[in-house]
């Protein structure tokens, strides 16, 4: 049974198929190549691994939005008949494409990239949350570099509702783990005594 959190209405699975491999990215090392030609070069591997994801019970895809990746939600959806709920990360400088290409899959969340998000301009972020919102997705943020940016968006104000960072035992893109989760919580409590 898939475990679910619910935000602003959408019931958000906790587990969801991550698109980074299907495009090769670097934090893969020796292995990007591979999957970068495996998956992106040949999209039906894509759609081949949505549907597995979808057999064995996650309801989720992190999509990184890119046309091909799109494409390949698309096709899943049509050919095996599934209808995951989508998270999109829109990339830098391709907000109002990657919101039209997330329309296209009745995204229910669509974050800012990190490499945007870490850039820390409160007035840019909060403008480009404002046009998800207005798309009628519930409007978050990816972050990278975890702790500077946490503290920035504590003080920020910026208005979101869900925040995907990195978070894992072994310090990868976070080295110093319990100041990390001490951010966490407050930024957590503070954002919620201002719903």
């Amino acid at each position: 049974m898939t475990s679910f959190f619910e935000v602003q209405g959408h019931k958000i699975p906790r587990v969801l198929l991550g698109t980074s491999p299907f495009l090769g990215a670097g934090q893969f090392g020796t292995r990007a190549a591979r999957y970068h030609e495996t998956f992106y070069q040949n999209p039906d591997n894509m759609v081949v691994l949505m549907a597995q994801s979808w057999r064995i019970g996650v309801r989720g895809i992190q999509a990184v939005v890119y046309p091909r990746i799109i494409e390949a939600i698309e096709k899943a959806k049509m050919q095996e008949g599934i209808e995951p709920v989508v998270v999109g990360t829109v990339l830098p400088g391709e907000l109002d494409s990657g919101i039209d290409l997330l329309g296209r899959v009745n995204a229910a969340v669509g974050l800012l990239h990190g490499s945007e998000t870490d850039r820390c301009s409160g007035d840019r972020i909060s403008e480009s949350l404002e046009k998800i919102r207005s798309a009628g997705m519930v409007p978050g943020l990816a972050i990278h570099r975890a702790l500077p940016t946490l503290r920035f968006l504590i003080d920020s104000g910026c208005d979101y509702e869900i925040l995907m960072m990195p978070l894992n035992p072994r310090g990868i893109m976070v080295p110093n783990l319990p100041e990390t989760l001490e951010a966490v919580s407050c930024g957590s409590a503070r954002h919620a005594g201002r719903a």
